[in-house]
């Protein structure tokens, strides 16, 4: 329990997804989550007139518990001749953290068999860039398009950017019409950590997200919104398992398993843009 709980935390220090998302705990394997589509109107009624009344459009979207899984192994003699306990214990950590968030960020934000992951929903805020197919060409305009898109009532919280550090690359050259770079960074004064910014919001970098090389027509590579919007289900927190697999004892060879069980979908669409680029048709 102790080894998960590290390998916990280094998972938390690695991804985005579960740092930022509405954590709903699950009790069954499915989940069913109320939410509102429309509000209540209000209306000016004159003396001795009937209200009007107006009725929310209650709609459920579905969490369902997947099991997402991680396995290292290693040999009794690579163990032995080459770490301490302390020193496994670190890299095991790391290892399976680092990819645990990976897995989530990914299936999260990017891409799911499992769920619809935020920029693969069709009915997120889309910004098109006009003429091009090319990431490079990210302007500012296509950036505050994008955080106007969004309705305000979605984002009273923190919303934030998420992009790849090759577009982070491109957005750091761009300027303002006072000719000031609109990417800044700063060092928090809580723990001395760098926090970057982009046009106010807080802009998280993050490798599962589309790199330069996937460049191509019509393909989404910036997100932006609030993930409060995004349902993050646990119906079992990360668990680990040491032991010999299959004939694996025989040849001294040692496996770490590690297996969480989670869920996830979109509460609010309309709290989240995504970027395009030009579908070239």
């Amino acid at each position: 329990e102790e080894f998960a709980r590290e390998v916990f935390r280094v998972a938390g220090d690695y991804g985005v997804a579960r740092r930022y998302s509405r954590i709903i705990p699950m009790g069954t394997d499915t989940k069913n989550i109320s939410t509102i589509t429309n509000s209540i109107v209000a209306y000016w009624t004159d003396e001795w007139n009937a209200y009007t009344w107006s009725k929310p459009t209650v709609w459920q979207c579905q969490l369902i518990a997947y099991k997402a899984t991680a396995l290292v192994s290693a040999t009794n003699e690579l163990i032995e001749d080459n770490m301490t306990d302390q020193e496994i214990w670190g890299l095991m950590s790391e290892l399976i953290g680092e990819k645990i968030a990976e897995f989530e960020d990914e299936n999260v934000l990017v891409s799911s068999s499992k769920w619809t992951a935020i920029m693969a929903d069709t009915n997120v805020n889309v910004t098109t860039m006009a003429t091009s197919t090319w990431f490079s060409d990210i302007s500012y305009d296509n950036l505050i398009d994008m955080i106007r898109s969004v309705p305000m009532k979605y984002k009273k919280g923190q919303p934030r950017f998420f992009m790849n550090q090759d577009i982070v690359a491109y957005v750091e050259k761009l300027k303002d019409l006072d000719g000031e770079p609109i990417f800044h960074s700063t060092r928090s004064i809580r723990d001395g950590q760098i926090e970057n910014y982009l046009l106010w919001y807080p802009l998280e970098i993050t490798d599962v997200m589309p790199g330069a090389s996937t460049s191509g027509a019509s393909k989404a590579f910036v997100l932006f919104g609030d993930l409060k919007f995004w349902a993050f289900g646990d119906r079992r927190q990360l668990t680990l398992e040491a032991w010999y697999l299959s004939w694996n004892w025989e040849k001294d060879i040692q496996s770490l398993k590690a297996n969480e069980r989670i869920g996830g979908a979109v509460i609010f669409a309309k709290a989240f843009a995504v970027l395009k680029t030009w579908s070239a048709t």
